[in-house]
């Protein structure tokens, strides 16, 4: 399925071949990927109601999937051109 390397930590008794795979570099990167991408599935059901899926079947949840991040991509677009557009206040300003 195009899975190059799995990385799920096992924290009980362990072979040294075990510990040593546990501590590359690449092992200990793999669970920030998945803390970031639970993240943003978190805040997608949370602010887009993608919870329910309102269509039917594999292409409904692919669609209603990619309607939920499009949204969260374009209220972020808008909030970083507000950001642009106001002037920043001045921290050192004169009385």
């Amino acid at each position: 399925m195009g899975v190059a390397q799995v990385a799920v930590p096992y924290l009980g008794t362990q072979s040294s071949q075990r510990r040593k795979r546990q501590r590359e570099p690449w092992f200990r990167k793999s669970p920030e990927v998945a803390h970031g991408c639970e993240g943003r599935i978190s805040l997608l059901k949370r602010r887009h109601g993608l919870n329910r899926c309102r269509y039917k079947g594999d292409a409904g949840m692919g669609r209603w999937v990619g309607l939920g991040v499009f949204a969260d991509t374009l209220i972020n677009i808008g909030r970083a051109l507000i950001a642009r557009r106001t002037p920043q206040k001045s921290t050192n300003a004169e009385p």
